[in-house]
């Protein structure tokens, strides 16, 4: 016989717990994964507006365009991570404006194509190198005339 007054429900106080504590540990574990994929670094000043892309499985990603302090052409893409919402998502892209100079910690990953191999830097980490806080992004139009002066 099944004793019935041993089920019970959880309380919306206690699904708020299990989804809190759910969501602190998904974030622990992709601070940990990206650790332990960050073994280079990059420097790089934006030449373009970042891309903001999304995967058909439903990954959000940004692409960066700029050149490394040697004056090479780099590429750089940034996946985010499945615990962040769009809102935060949007806020990030929109927070990096052309000349704008990221530190980024990642790996290198090969790309073969029909010219040769390609080289992109699949960043785990992303930081504005110029200060604290990322750039405040302006017009198109503003960053061009400011690039050009």
């Amino acid at each position: 016989m099944i004793d019935f007054t041993k089920l019970r429900r959880p309380t919306a106080a206690e699904r708020r717990e299990e989804a809190q504590r759910r969501r602190a540990d998904a974030i622990a574990d992709d601070h940990t994964r990206r650790l332990l994929r960050s073994r280079d670094a990059l420097r790089i000043t934006l030449t373009d507006h970042p891309d903001a892309r999304f995967t058909i499985a439903g990954d959000r990603a940004v692409h960066f365009y700029g050149d490394q302090p040697n004056g090479r052409e780099a590429r750089a893409v940034w996946y985010a991570p499945e615990h962040m919402s769009r809102d935060e998502f949007d806020t990030i892209v929109a927070g990096y404006a052309i000349g704008a100079t990221l530190d980024l910690r990642g790996y290198w990953k090969p790309f073969n194509g029909n010219s040769g191999t390609s080289f992109t830097f699949v960043a785990q980490f992303v930081k504005a190198a110029d200060r604290d806080q990322p750039a405040e992004r302006k017009s198109p139009d503003a960053e061009i005339a400011a690039f050009d002066a």
